[in-house]
């Protein structure tokens, strides 16, 4: 599986013995029941078989989210099979090519040793990890299409608003240009209107964010809910956005014919 070994030794053929069983267990279980200690050559006791099994541990084994990876990474053993047989168990197949390959080979493998041994349920890592995650994907993907909606809203809204802004000042913008105000300064002018709304939604937008930390942080994975890169990355998309909806009104002011306007109404 990959999971290192921070400290003691792992597994060798002698510790099969039933008689003499060991454990590795991990860092969270070693931080809650020896805090400041070394658990190594410590004895414990796992319940799982017929009796109590009481054993020695030899290990200490880096922490894993065996269940959810929002979840905190629970307590636990390691210990060789033939220590404590179960009715069942689930085999981990490495290999360095394609796993599902191996989906036909296993269970032959498997019943060449007992014919009447059940192998359900063949599954890669990948396909373990995506569906742990499914429910939170789609709740994301869901928030994302919404997001997306809010976006062309936004974007449309802009249009919307400078596009009449530039109708209603259009008199005055041909007054200004009567008197020598060049494109560029219609530009500006068009402009400076845009930034003023965007810059409102900008502050109004971040402060609901940050106020929504609590619950955008129920969707996210090592991730802050107040990671900057990702707030700046959302502010600049929106201004980019806006940019797009400010070009056409804005272009369109500025070519607008002096005579033209003045006789606007």
């Amino acid at each position: 599986m990959g999971i290192p070994l921070l400290r003691g030794r792992d597994f060798t053929d002698r510790d099969a013995d039933p008689d003499r069983p060991v454990f590795v267990i991990n860092e969270s279980l070693a931080v809650k029941y020896w805090p400041g200690e070394d658990p190594i050559g410590q004895r414990i006791t796992v319940d799982m078989g017929a009796k109590p099994m009481p054993g020695e541990i030899v290990g200490i084994a880096a922490s894993v989210k065996d269940q959810t990876l929002d979840g905190a990474s629970a307590p636990c053993v390691f210990y060789p099979h033939p220590a404590l047989p179960i009715g069942y168990m689930s085999f981990v197949v490495r290999t360095s090519g394609a796993p599902a390959a191996l989906a036909k080979a296993i269970p032959q493998i498997v019943h060449s040793i007992d014919p009447h041994q059940p192998v359900v349920d063949i599954q890669t890592m990948d396909q373990m990890l995506l569906r742990s995650v499914s429910n939170r994907r789609f709740q994301t993907l869901l928030l994302a299409f919404f997001a997306a909606i809010a976006l062309v809203l936004a974007a449309v809204g802009i249009y919307g608003v400078i596009s009449y802004a530039v109708v209603q000042r259009t008199n005055e913008i041909g007054i200004r240009m009567a008197l020598g105000a060049s494109r560029a300064d219609v530009l500006c002018l068009v402009a400076g209107r845009g930034a003023i709304i965007l810059l409102g939604g900008l502050v109004l937008g971040l402060a609901g964010a940050l106020a929504l930390t609590h619950t955008i942080s129920t969707f996210l994975f090592e991730v802050k809910p107040t990671d900057p890169l990702t707030f700046a990355a959302g502010a600049g998309v929106l201004v980019l956005v806006a940019l797009a909806a400010l070009a056409v009104p804005a272009r369109r002011a500025s070519r607008v014919d002096p005579l033209t306007a003045l006789r606007f109404e």
